[in-house]
């Protein structure tokens, strides 16, 4: 707006720059001044012509009215209107007129013509666009609806959707996202609208809804964010999966049903193993649609068939129990082709093992589709061609097909082109033709059609699909539009379930479970199987004439039916609860309660377990871990196979691993050093022998290459078939008792080599002074008496004989041949002595001097040699006695062999082996005692050349 006139010279000026077409008119309209666009206008209108004649008739009322709004009351007003140009050709203008004010008066105005020929062409185009995609949305047999993002009220709403929720479409557009929900998915729609807020992409998957029944269903639900008229929405595409979820629940607890559910999907399935992903099993389904052979499968783990830019995904991803769904994943064909996939899993025992079995459904073309979707020019794309079922239009009139989809030319095996070609009645056989005529003829116009047809592909083959439809008007052609889904593998299914019903019923009553089944209604019994007329303990006929209320306390009975009757079918529910049983007691059962409708009836089918014996069990396992744990020994668990199973924080200590370095990566053998291998293994078979714990001592190795001394006490482990299943064994680290031993016998060597000292050089100088003297005194007395020559005499003797005695003694504690010339003069020397003392025909075999070995371990050998020698003579009854000695790989190793009696089996060990024993494990070496093939007994004794290694 201007405070005053400017010069037409001026105005002149600036309006000939600007680019649309400006013109100066007075009260009635008539043009003074034009800028340089002036050509677009007729020239009978130009200078003093009337501007408004140069506005189609229609729209000249509306040109005065502005203009007359301006002069009366100085404002700016706007108008489109329809114009001609100088080839009188009509063109659209968006016609602002301002105010110029003189004096605060409005002498003039100012006209700007804005050419929006083409805008307006683009809404046009735009509307017509809508119009269509308005038709396929209506059209589509898949429930679907729009929902503001911002306020979650619908927008819009097909008819599918309306027939599915059972509302009429204006009660459907007064509500909100949350009121077709139940209140507990509530809490997860506010998390979707959060999610949307911040721009990240809309969730899918299975969502409940409740329709205006109040009954409640799951839907499959697709998402895709777009802009309508402005508004940011959200495109819902919801199919009604409550049936597929249901047969899935009831297919689940039957291995049958199991196996024809994933071997007929026609949707790829596969099982891995929870631990290590490799995968187990794949149907027919993942082999086509992957490429991969059967063996090239069981070959590879989950990671195999992701791009490189998921499997670090895959690897920080955590897949949880039970049902469920993990959205979208990216994945690989064997050609190279890279897919989207929408995973769902569900925890499964798969061949003993704990295991996962995931349905993939190829979501490529779905997702492209949604995407179209988004722009509204490519609709049709979204909803047609791209759409996951074979989707078909024909002719009403000609009944020849005029569209199909991707879906349907895979499905049926024909190109596009021979689709054109083909009418109704080529895709159905022989047998279904004259049905098909009688259906179209009474089909009316605005009237759907559905139902379950036969169908014939290219190949031959027969297949039963779900058909549903709508008329359509398509290109300006009377059309039906039709949606196919393949049913022929959820037919084999259902004839799988019925097969399997009667092996259901024959489950039910051999169940080790209690199990019964109540009608919903009328709350008496159905049917029980023995399991729990023994837990309750009356007859069947009894049982059958209660009602549930019988079996309950009194004070349950009111929150017992508040429940029953808010219990939605197809609901699972756990808990514990109390019963009556028929003698009066009172018994706590984790009851396993599942809804649903049989033969048009609700009923209840309850599995039950003794929770009191459970809640023993838990609190003995409690326990048991607490003890386990708490343990100063160390404890492990050890299967067949020797790998460690389970190991306590004590054990860890002891060699200083963590629990993770040794459960399920070692063996015991691993852990213990070879020279003991054999005497592991030969307790282990007396485990297994006799039933009997085995108790032994032998050497681990810590994790830094050191050995600790152990005595084990091993014990047997069974499962509940009586099957031995593995070993448990109580450790006891015995360094400190060890080194007490080694000092206590270190000690007592000495002490017999002082007391042999003592005897030798002291008492045994003593004696033989009192020996002299006593010769010395025969020899005075020689002239006097013979009494008490005789006397001196047996007093000389006597004290020679302790000489010999003292020196024998002595010579016992401390073979002089051992310290001064070896081991094995020493023990040539002890040979000697047997031959002589014991009359045994008794020799040593040694090829070379052993070296290298300190005097406590030559002694401990000797002593071993010895206490063979002497049981042989005593106890065995032997006349020849053989003591070989070597060295052999860094070992020595002590044999004596006789030919006596042998020692007995299973005969409790006296006090001699006993202490043998003790010096070989004081030697660090191993000791063993065995029946000779021919007859006698084998002493063998083998330790470190350095005598006890080091600890």
């Amino acid at each position: 707006m201007s405070e005053r006139a400017p010069s037409d010279e001026l105005l002149r000026t600036i309006l000939a720059r600007l680019p649309d077409l400006v013109v100066k008119l007075d009260r009635r309209g008539r043009a003074s001044f034009l800028n340089r666009d002036a050509k677009a206008i007729p020239p009978r209108q130009v200078h003093g012509g009337c501007a408004i004649d140069f506005v189609d008739s229609a729209y000249r009322g509306a040109m005065r009215r502005a203009l007359a709004r301006v002069f009366r009351k100085g404002r700016s007003a706007e108008v489109e209107v329809l114009g001609v140009d100088d080839f009188r050709a009509q063109r659209w203008y968006r016609v602002r007129l301002e105010p110029v004010v003189w004096r605060r008066k409005v002498e003039e105005a100012i006209a700007y013509f804005a050419d929006i020929t083409s805008l307006k062409s683009a809404q046009e185009d735009l509307a017509r666009s809508r119009e269509s995609y308005r038709l396929l949305f209506h059209a589509s047999p898949i429930p679907m609806w729009l929902v503001d993002r911002k306020t979650l009220r619908f927008v819009e709403v097909n008819d599918a959707a309306l027939r599915q929720l059972g509302y009429a479409r204006s009660e459907f557009l007064g509500k909100s996202a949350g009121d077709i929900r139940p209140r507990s998915e509530l809490p997860r729609l506010r998390r979707a609208a959060r999610s949307w807020a911040r721009g990240l992409p809309p969730p899918r998957g299975i969502w409940t809804y409740r329709r205006k029944d109040g009954s409640l269903f799951e839907a499959e639900v697709s998402t895709q964010r777009m802009t309508i008229d402005g508004r940011d929405s959200v495109l819902i595409i919801a199919q009604d999966v409550t049936e597929r979820r249901r047969a899935e629940k009831v297919l689940a607890e039957s291995r049958e049903s199991y196996r024809l559910i994933f071997e007929a999907n026609p949707n790829p399935m596969v099982v891995a193993d929870r631990a290590t992903s490799r995968w187990l099993a794949v149907n027919e389904a993942a082999i086509r649609h992957y490429g991969y052979s059967r063996e090239q499968w069981l070959k590879m783990t989950a990671g195999d068939i992701h791009p490189p830019q998921e499997r670090e995904r895959l690897k920080r991803y955590r897949i949880g129990r039970g049902l469920v769904s993990h959205g979208v994943w990216k994945q690989r064909k064997k050609d190279g082709t890279i897919i989207d996939v929408d995973i769902t899993t569900n925890s499964l025992r798969f061949q003993g093992r704990d295991a996962i079995m995931g349905t993939f459904r190829d979501v490529t073309s779905e997702r492209a589709a949604l995407e179209a979707f988004r722009r509204s020019q490519e609709s049709y794309r979204l909803l047609f061609d791209r759409h996951p079922n074979p989707m078909m239009v024909w002719d009403r009139k000609t009944f020849r097909y005029i569209a199909v989809n991707d879906a349907a030319v895979r499905l049926y095996g024909y190109s596009r082109e021979e689709w054109l070609r083909k009418t109704v009645f080529d895709i159905r056989p022989a047998s279904e033709r004259a049905r098909l005529r009688r259906y179209l003829r009474a089909l009316r116009p605005g009237l759907a059609g559905h139902g379950v047809w036969k169908h014939v592909t290219k190949s031959g083959a027969a297949i039963e699909v779900d058909v549903s439809g709508q008329p359509v008007l398509f290109q300006g052609r009377d059309a039906f539009l039709q949606s196919v889904r393949d049913i022929t593998a959820r037919r084999r299914a259902e004839e799988g379930l019925r097969q399997a019903q009667e092996f259901d019923r024959i489950r039910f009553e051999a169940s080790p479970l209690p199990m019964w089944v109540t009608d919903r209604d009328t709350l008496r019994f159905d049917g029980v199987n023995d399991a729990a007329l023994k837990l309750f303990g009356y007859s069947r006929d009894q049982f059958l004439n209660l009602r549930l209320p019988d079996i309950r306390l009194a004070t349950d009975i009111p929150g017992m039916l508040r429940r029953i009757k808010a219990f939605p079918p197809g609901i699972h529910a756990r808990g514990v609860q109390r019963f009556r049983r028929k003698d009066g007691a009172v018994i706590e059962l984790d009851l396993f309660l599942h809804a649903m409708e049989l033969h048009g009836r609700s009923i209840f089918l309850a599995i039950a377990r003794d929770a009191t014996r459970e809640r023993q069990l838990q609190a003995l396992e409690h326990q048991f871990s607490e003890m386990f744990q708490s343990s100063r020994d160390g404890l492990n668990f050890v299967d067949m196979t020797g790998r460690i199973k389970q190991v306590n924080d004590a054990f860890c200590r002891l060699l200083g691993y963590r629990r993770e370095e040794l459960v399920g990566k070692r063996t015991f053998l691993t852990l213990t050093p070879p020279e003991f291998h054999k005497l592991n293994m030969d307790a282990q078979k007396r485990l297994l022998d006799t039933g009997e714990p085995v108790e032994y001592e032998k050497e681990y190795f810590r994790k830094d290459g050191t050995r600790v001394p152990v005595s084990l006490r091993s014990f047997l482990l069974r499962d509940a078939d009586g099957q031995p299943v593995g070993t448990a064994a109580i450790v006891r680290d015995i360094s400190e008792r060890k080194r007490l031993e080694r000092e206590i016998l270190e000690i007592g060597a000495r002490e017999q080599s002082r007391i042999g000292r003592e005897l030798h050089d002291s008492l045994g100088q003593y004696l033989t002074g009192i020996s002299f003297l006593a010769k010395s005194l025969k020899v005075r007395l020689a002239g006097q008496s013979a009494a008490e020559t005789r006397a001196a005499e047996r007093i000389a003797q006597a004290a020679s004989d302790a000489v010999e005695q003292v020196k024998a003694l002595a010579a016992g504690l401390v073979p002089a041949e051992l310290l001064s010339n070896g081991l094995p003069a020493a023990l040539r020397a002890l040979c000697a002595q047997a031959e002589k003392t014991l009359g045994l025909d008794c020799a040593l075999s040694c090829p070379k001097p052993v070296a290298g070995m300190e005097d406590a371990s030559l002694l401990h050998l000797y002593r071993i040699a010895q206490e063979a020698v002497n049981n042989a003579a005593k106890h065995a009854d032997a006349r020849t006695v053989r003591v070989h000695l070597r060295e052999a790989d860094g070992r020595v190793i002590l044999q004596v062999v006789d030919d006596g009696k042998g020692i007995r089996r299973g005969k409790h060990r006296g006090l001699g082996l006993k202490i043998m024993e003790h010096r070989a494990r004081m030697l660090g070496g191993a000791f063993e005692v065995k029946r000779r093939p021919g007859g006698g007994t084998v002493v063998v004794c083998s330790s470190p050349v350095g005598g006890a290694p080091a600890r």
